[in-house]
């Protein structure tokens, strides 16, 4: 294919990628990178991921990024709601949403509207199951015209009872090309319109990208050619110096080129070995191998064994075997702290029944009383629960290091 032809191919694919619409995450704490984020009303409702004294705890391994927020609605709050501003065409809201979860509130209602207009509703009645459900789409919008600015809102208002949302991400879908900004009076809701040379941009980027184009073919070309005008010598097979010169060269002490390659192929290994011990590693494979040259040694020097003879594989497998001891010594121990908070946890939730309907006043407020102290409880079992879970692959767990992970005491050996 001549090289002009493999240009324009190059530079269509580059107009295309240009101009083609992108997706762009919302991530409900980090926004999409560049300074936007979701607003939240009223910010004291809403908790993120580091509430400690909330009933509804998601898995940061499943949530995007790790992150989300959500609050309860109440009917003395009047209203609650998150806002997003975008630019775009299209928009998508993703929640997490709750099942059944002891004492807490899991259903889920909420209205949506594209700048003040009602778009949509979502409602999610709770089923028998404990297990959330991430990643769920609960509103999308599409249409909405490109080169414009949007806000999109998930709304609770006058509601008789309370409602939870979960919030995790949006996803909009935006042609990256904004050509007019918003910008608010003080005294009056009129938009101020900004202009801005959406044509001197493209005209310049395109022409940019010809002439790095051209660029491009021009040297392809050049190169091309001189290869082909480059032709091979002929080749001489008669011996002499040249052949001789195009020996692999022998070093003063007799070794051989085999040695050589032995030695890079230690090398080449080394650089394979895991990073735990990586350089002490590298500096005995180093030192091995300049022994080895320096004393002329005829066999090949083995990467794979840092030490020879029966000693060494004999530490080696007891060190081998004592990390396996102490792994599992550390994961028993862990998993014997889970299985009992599990079973603590299991007596404080059967512990927890509703209040009698014919008990005195009194009684009433110590049942109350008695249900948030359980509350806390639970929460505080399931955050030691988590904790001792992800503790279990931490290094200490695993036998590779002796100090155990931030937070965690270890049960000191029995006598």
């Amino acid at each position: 294919m001549p090289c002009w032809r493999r240009a324009l191919l190059i530079l269509a694919f580059i107009y295309s990628v240009l101009a083609s619409p992108r997706n762009i995450t919302i991530d409900d704490t980090f926004g999409d990178g560049a300074g936007n984020k979701p607003n939240y009303r009223p910010a004291s409702a809403w908790e993120s991921k580091d509430c400690t004294g909330c009933l509804i705890i998601p898995d940061p391994l499943k949530a995007y990024q790790g992150t989300w927020q959500q609050a309860t609605y109440s009917p003395d709050m009047g209203s609650m709601s998150l806002e997003i501003n975008f630019h775009g065409s299209a928009v998508y809201l993703y929640f997490i949403l709750a099942n059944t979860v002891p004492f807490a509130t899991t259903e889920t209602l909420c209205n949506f509207t594209i700048d003040g207009d009602v778009v949509g509703n979502f409602h999610h009645v709770p089923s028998s199951s404990t297990d959330l459900q991430y990643d769920q789409a609960v509103f999308s919008k599409k249409g909405l015209g490109l080169k414009k600015n949007h806000t999109v809102q998930a709304v609770i208002a006058n509601q008789a009872q309370s409602y939870w949302i979960g919030f995790d991400y949006a996803v909009v879908t935006d042609d990256d090309t904004p050509v007019e900004t918003a910008t608010p009076t003080a005294n009056s809701s009129v938009n101020t319109k900004k202009s801005v040379p959406v044509g001197a941009i493209a005209g310049g980027v395109v022409g940019g990208v010809v002439v790095i184009a051209a660029i491009v073919a021009l040297i392809f070309f050049l190169r091309r050619r001189s290869r082909k005008n480059r032709r091979p010598g002929p080749l001489d097979l008669t011996g002499g110096d040249d052949l001789a010169d195009r020996q692999p060269a022998m070093s003063q002490n007799g070794l051989s080129t085999t040695a050589f390659l032995g030695h890079s192929a230690a090398d080449t290994h080394s650089s394979q070995q895991p990073s735990m011990g990586t350089s002490a590693y590298a500096n005995s494979t180093s030192h091995h191998a300049a022994e080895s040259v320096a004393d002329g040694a005829s066999s090949f020097y083995n990467p794979y064994s840092v030490a020879s003879g029966p000693s060494a594989s004999s530490e080696h497998s007891s060190g081998l075997a004592r990390r396996a001891t102490v792994r599992d010594a550390r994961q028993r121990e862990l998993e014997s702290q889970v299985a009992e908070l599990r079973n603590q946890l299991q007596a404080v939730q059967a512990g927890a029944g509703a209040p009698g309907q014919n008990a005195l006043s009194k009684q009433r407020e110590a049942e109350e009383a008695e249900k948030t102290n359980l509350r806390n409880q639970v929460a505080e079992m399931q955050n030691r629960i988590h904790h001792l879970e992800a503790a279990q692959s931490s290094p200490w767990a695993q036998g590779y290091s002796d100090e155990p992970p931030p937070g965690y005491e270890p049960v000191p050996p029995s006598a």
